[in-house]
């Protein structure tokens, strides 16, 4: 009999990919997985041993990894192939398979998987305020926020600020990032700073950054300080012109603030009255000060705050029915406390304490301060120079240009090298001794 020979029909295998896996995300590098899973399916006709092969694909670039796997007529398969090896960027992948000797063999069509090992930057990153009166500053209140642009997809950054609640983070462009805080009333005063950090869907980390971009960073106010120039309380002659030694305030800065008397006293009337300071800062920031005013009667004083206290001995008579006869009794002495002296707070002018708008140096001095010269801008001068007991030993606050002003200025001139002795403008206020009032002191 003639034997005949056989041989198995080569059989095409269609395999399926299932999933091409780097991360959760698609994504893998080399601070993570380090490898990329293909798993997939197939299906054959023999029982054969079947190759799959599964080719990757970027750019110009190619690698392969092969197993064999003997199964029936489907199965499944896992193959792994280390990243270091794959190119940045897209990577494509394909899977091959065939049966045993089989040339005739099938080929999925692409799945992708992204390598990405390049951290990510931030740029245009800007912080800013709603103070209505700059962005560059805030109050209590007033809400910060800080902005940035990252290089590719990012996950949520981590943000925080020096000052302010809980830093608020959202995502209002497709790379762009918002982080806002609300400043407190328990923050202290100075410049916001902040720290973020930041990584990619493949996990690779950005530098954790504190810089800005673009602008300065956003400065925080707190209320201004006041400082009350001469005594207080203060004292006065009834009926006998009283000038107010006035007062200074300066910012968290401290750079002088614009104050405003909100109160006007008499001398009218013994008593003690009150006179109110207000001042605003750059952020708007709203403050006030007192000073207590005592008006006396001429060579007398008045009565401050000190409580009274009055003993009253109260005593009563009983008889009893014995053969002593009356029996007196004192009892426990009765203790009365007042204060006779009310705080008010007038308008009335009949002979008005002398008040004065203690501004900044810019806005107090305008024109040139000499000796005869009698204004507020004098009076400002002198209760600055009295901040330097070397320079104003005496440190009267009159608003008068004396000969005592006039040797305190050429002092503050001659400390700072801006004239000396015999040249033009020694002992006077003029440009450059005003530009050096508000350097040292603030506008």
């Amino acid at each position: 009999m003639l034997a005949i020979a056989t041989q198995a029909l080569a059989t095409t295998v269609t395999p399926t990919i299932v999933s091409v896996t780097g991360n959760t995300n698609g994504y893998i590098n080399l601070t993570g997985s380090t490898t990329v899973a293909v798993a997939g399916t197939f299906t054959a006709s023999s029982t054969a041993s079947t190759t799959i092969t599964t080719l990757f694909t970027a750019f110009n670039f190619t690698a392969t990894s092969t197993g064999s796997i003997i199964m029936g007529n489907e199965g499944t398969y896992t193959i792994n192939i280390n990243a270091s090896g794959l190119p940045e960027g897209a990577v494509n992948v394909y899977t091959t398979a065939k049966t045993g000797s089989d040339t005739i063999s099938a080929t999925t069509s692409a799945t992708t998987v992204t390598k990405d090992v390049t951290p990510p930057t931030l740029s245009n990153i800007t912080m800013y305020s709603n103070n209505s009166a700059s962005t560059t500053i805030a109050k209590v209140g007033d809400t910060v926020a800080l902005t940035a642009t990252s290089s590719e997809t990012i996950a949520s950054p981590t943000v925080t600020f020096n000052k302010g609640g809980s830093v608020t983070v959202s995502n209002p462009a497709s790379n762009g990032w918002k982080s806002t805080a609300v400043m407190g009333s328990s923050d202290t005063s100075g410049l916001i700073t902040f720290n973020m950090s930041f990584s990619d869907s493949a996990g690779n980390a950005g530098i954790a950054t504190t810089t800005l971009n673009n602008g300065v960073a956003t400065y925080y106010y707190t209320a201004p300080t006041f400082s009350l120039t001469g005594s207080n309380p203060l004292s006065c002659l009834i009926r006998t012109a009283c000038a107010d030694p006035s007062a200074t305030a300066v910012d968290s800065r401290g750079i002088s603030v614009t104050l405003s008397t909100l109160s006007n006293v008499s001398t009218s009337s013994i008593g003690r009255y009150t006179i109110s300071y207000g001042g605003v800062d750059a952020a708007g920031n709203a403050a006030t000060s007192t000073r207590d005013v005592y008006v006396a009667p001429k060579g007398g004083t008045v009565t401050t705050n000190t409580n009274v206290t009055t003993t009253i001995s109260t005593t009563t008579t009983t008889t009893d029915n014995s053969s002593s006869g009356s029996t007196t009794v004192t009892s426990n002495p009765v203790i009365v406390t007042s204060n006779p002296v009310t705080t008010q707070v007038v308008t009335n002018s009949e002979v008005p304490v002398t008040v004065i708008n203690v501004s900044g140096v810019a806005n107090a001095i305008t024109k040139q301060l000499k000796n005869g010269v009698s204004n507020a801008g004098v009076k400002l001068l002198q209760v600055l120079l009295a901040k330097d007991k070397t320079i104003y030993p005496e440190g009267y606050i009159t608003g008068h240009f004396g000969n005592l002003t006039q040797k305190a200025v050429q002092r503050f001139q001659e400390k700072y090298n801006i004239v000396s002795k015999g040249q033009a403008g020694y002992g006077q206020v003029g440009p450059k001794t005003k530009a050096k009032l508000i350097e040292i002191y603030g506008e």
